[in-house]
């Protein structure tokens, strides 16, 4: 009767689907783990990757925005040396009438404003206008100009736009205009002027002793 009791006793057969139902477990459990660990992994090589990339873009606007700024930054440069050059030529054109004045050859240089053009009149007469602080030198002018074409008809007047000195010679009858102002003529040489005052600019802006 005992043994009959413990055959059918169905502690042991318990204890086995106990033992049975924990290796399941502690399988899934490890299986879970190990998901869990690979999800782990995979987020976070994605973030790390999303962070380079993030990274990679940050500098190359940074790099971007560095360079359009230098640029910016240059032509403004640029612009206010333009600008420095403009208002120095303006200075001189200012200063151009008592500087020129002022030197003993002017009078020379005002003869061959008037002269100069006195080749290509084809008219039978014309008109110098000189600036009104010239008035000195008009017996020298029409005294050159009837030496140096005796048959035309002179007529010298003063306009006081005339500031900087030189002259306007005009042939009357096709009433061309040979303007021979100081003014006109540093306007001429006015892009060769900047160039040479640009290039001592950046001479000095590189610590090149100008001489």
């Amino acid at each position: 009767m005992n043994e009959t009791v413990l055959k059918n006793d169905p502690a042991g057969m318990i204890e086995t689907l106990r033992r049975n139902v924990k290796s399941k477990i502690d399988g899934i459990n490890s299986d879970a783990d190990a998901e869990i660990k690979r999800i782990e992994d995979a987020v976070k090589d994605e973030i790390g990757k999303f962070r380079a990339e993030e990274q990679t873009k940050s500098d190359k606007m940074i790099e971007y925005e560095e360079g359009k700024a230098a640029n910016l930054f240059s032509i403004e440069l640029k612009k206010q040396n333009l600008e420095v050059i403009n208002r120095f030529i303006s200075s001189v054109l200012t200063g151009a009438s008592e500087i020129i004045r002022g030197d003993r050859r002017y009078a020379d240089f005002l003869k061959q404003c008037v002269i100069t053009p006195l080749k290509d009149i084809t008219g039978q007469s014309m008109t110098i206008c000189l600036s009104p602080g010239d008035a000195e030198f008009h017996e020298m002018i029409m005294n050159e100009v009837v030496k140096n074409s005796s048959n035309i008809k002179i007529r010298i007047t003063y306009d006081e736009r005339i500031t900087t000195g030189g002259a306007l010679v005009i042939d009357d009858e096709p009433e061309v205009v040979f303007n021979n102002t100081v003014e006109r003529i540093l306007y001429r040489k006015s892009d060769e002027l900047k160039r040479i005052i640009m290039r001592f600019v950046n001479d000095y802006a590189d610590g090149v002793e100008i001489r």
